[in-house]
């Protein structure tokens, strides 16, 4: 992963016994100079260090951040022989918030016999936001950025995101975006389709699209529907570059 450096997101470069052999400008803010990948993992999470050290993949955990503060991230490991990169992505309280309200509100629906047709469009607005914010654009230099994508990869996500995307990326004038994977679970036909169909506005944009953090349940899957205007990279490279 070049300019590890200068990542936006807090990265590390870990060996087999999770020592931290460099990291992220961004992941001393957060975490402060650690030494060992262990020392920043809250004590309730401290089993799913296994996990990490056997295989890549993605798992949430609550990570302590500079003041020994617990926060919930979501931790992303590629294993490259003996070496690994860790990313760290903030999981967005208030997104977990309103999770929570949505099933409770759901809970109440289910078991009152009676039409609360108010309440009831009030959570379909809250799982509409949430949808919106599933797929987010992050702006990672003045000409680069990246959407990581959120849940499942389906119509509900793509409807209520993908013309916001477009017209965010063409009003802030980005040039190249990559769009991560690593968090999304399942796709769907109707959603690559639609899917696609930001692909093709954005390639009339100029847009140089990047797909990183695929999982072996996506390829299968993408390998039937892949678009000639995309490219698959292995990870997330930038220039270095302020943001204006």
């Amino acid at each position: 992963m070049g300019h590890l450096k200068s990542m936006p997101l807090p990265t590390f470069r870990i060996d087999r016994a999770l020592h931290v052999l460099e990291c992220s400008d961004s992941a001393v803010r957060r975490f402060g100079n650690q030494w060992h990948l262990a020392s920043i993992v809250d004590e309730g999470s401290q089993r799913k260090l296994m996990k990490l050290q056997e295989q890549s993949t993605t798992v949430e955990m609550a990570l302590l951040t500079v003041g020994l503060k617990p926060e919930a991230f979501s931790v992303s490991i590629q294993w490259e022989t003996d070496e690994a990169y860790v990313q760290c992505v903030e999981l967005d309280r208030k997104l977990a918030r309103l999770e929570q309200m949505v099933r409770q509100q759901q809970q109440r629906l289910a078991e009152a016999d009676f039409q609360l047709m108010e309440k009831k469009e009030e959570a379909e607005a809250v799982l509409v936001k949430m949808k919106e914010r599933s797929a987010p654009l992050i702006a990672l230099s003045n000409s680069t950025a990246l959407i990581p994508m959120f849940g499942d990869l389906d119509s509900a996500l793509m409807e209520h995101t993908k013309d916001a995307l477009s017209h965010g990326f063409y009003e802030r004038d980005f040039e190249q975006l990559y769009i991560d994977f690593t968090a999304v679970d399942t796709i769907t036909m109707s959603g690559i389709e639609q899917f696609n169909q930001l692909v093709d506005i954005l390639l009339l944009l100029d847009a140089s699209i990047r797909i990183v953090g695929v999982k072996p349940t996506h390829a299968p899957f993408l390998k039937n529907h892949r678009h000639s205007g995309l490219i698959y990279a292995s990870s997330i490279q930038i220039k270095s570059e302020s943001l204006s």
